[in-house]
């Protein structure tokens, strides 16, 4: 029925949408594309199942929060205003 996205691998028939990760943490970023894969929870290498990533040239950060600043390191802040920083395993 010329279906079959991947006519040499008898593990992938179908493509799904995922989001590129070229940075290779799992995470992705940017607009999804249609890719063969196995299945829709399975991305290739290279793909990611979701587009969270904030830092896409960068493995070691992936995720972001709103955060006060401590410019000094004394635990205090001088702003009521949170900033958006993007950061791995730890802030």
């Amino acid at each position: 029925d010329n279906t079959d996205c991947n006519d040499a691998d008898n593990t992938k028939h179908a493509s799904f949408p995922f989001y590129a990760d070229t940075d290779g943490d799992t995470f992705g970023a940017g607009s999804s594309v249609s890719v063969c894969a196995v299945d829709a929870n399975t991305p290739p290498t290279g793909y990611s199942s979701n587009n969270t990533d904030c830092a896409p040239a960068d493995n070691a950060k992936w995720q972001s929060a709103l955060l006060f600043v401590d410019s000094d390191g004394d635990g205090y802040t001088t702003s009521s205003t949170a900033t958006s920083v993007c950061y791995g395993a730890s802030i």
